[in-house]
């Protein structure tokens, strides 16, 4: 388990892992509890917590402890060298919210991941519910189970390789080494407080880099408290006008991101979704082993 953006609640920490070690071996990176202001260590110690944790054969998946900030400036400094031991030590990371990042990395490793909940959510039950962490290991052990979502006016069958996670962070990669690309994607959406013009801003940014050209479909998770401003225009209006004229289905509440449920999502498996918005993943795993599970 590994702290790569911000600092966590050592407690939270431990009440996660415990939850974890139900089902796995657990271990937790001393480096996990570190703290440098809204990160939780320097740049150099996070990227060597990864690297170990990577070259270490006897780790099958990599879970982080939250999300906050820091993912990218990892990627700024040590993209290429972590890209290398991936590749060479193929292995999931389960995350979301600034995990993105890095899922974007492991996508153009042609390594699957999961978009999943944090090792500090999980310390709270309120937080993620069993069936969300018995989702997760499913997942992890190549059983997906479908996600629900609801089409939109016009939304139709198809397929591809899913791709996504947090907006705002898919937005702070265009113009990077790392930007993400959507060609041939089922594409996963989710964000937490912004203003619906945000939300535009950012869509508006990743429509103009190109970023979403050749997409097959639009999956759209929880926006948590991403009310409407004065203006009175919502979420729900950007994403019919910024996404819709795209011509690609757009299907929506589907349960995952930072609100109540965040079901776990397959990122860089081929997934289906039918017509009535029920996504399927294609539950080959593309890493040697499911993770170490207890006696």
């Amino acid at each position: 388990m590994l702290s790569l953006s911000g600092p966590s609640d050592p407690d939270a920490i431990a009440r996660g892992a415990e939850r974890i070690a139900s089902r796995y071996r657990v271990s937790i990176d001393p480096r996990a509890r570190g703290r440098a202001g809204f990160l939780a260590g320097d740049d150099d110690q996070r990227a060597a917590s990864l690297m170990d944790a990577l070259e270490d054969s006897s780790v099958s998946a990599l879970f982080c402890a939250r999300g906050g900030y820091g993912a990218t400036r990892v990627l700024e400094r040590h993209g290429a060298k972590i890209a290398d031991a991936l590749c060479a030590n193929p292995k999931p990371i389960v995350g979301f919210s600034d995990t993105t990042a890095l899922h974007v990395l492991w996508q153009r490793c042609g390594v699957r991941s999961i978009h999943g909940p944090m090792v500090a959510r999980m310390g709270s039950s309120d937080l993620v519910s069993d069936a969300d962490l018995h989702a997760l290991f499913a997942a992890l052990e190549g059983h997906t189970h479908p996600l629900r979502s609801e089409p939109t006016r016009g939304a139709s069958a198809c397929d591809g390789v899913a791709r996504g996670g947090n907006l705002a962070v898919l937005a702070s990669l265009v113009g990077t080494p790392f930007a993400p690309s959507f060609a041939g994607a089922i594409v996963f959406l989710e964000d937490v407080g912004e203003r619906p013009y945000r939300v535009d801003r950012m869509l508006t940014q990743l429509r103009a880099a190109g970023c979403f050209d050749g997409a097959r479909a639009f999956v759209i998770g929880e926006f948590v408290d991403c009310a409407p401003g004065p203006d009175g225009v919502s979420v729900e209006q950007v994403i019919e006008e910024r996404l819709g004229s795209l011509g690609a289905p757009v299907f929506v509440r589907a349960p995952f991101g930072h609100g109540a449920s965040c079901a776990p999502i397959a990122l860089g498996a081929n997934a289906s979704i039918d017509a009535h918005g029920t996504v399927r993943f294609d539950p080959e795993l593309c890493y040697d082993a499911a993770p170490r599970r207890t006696p």
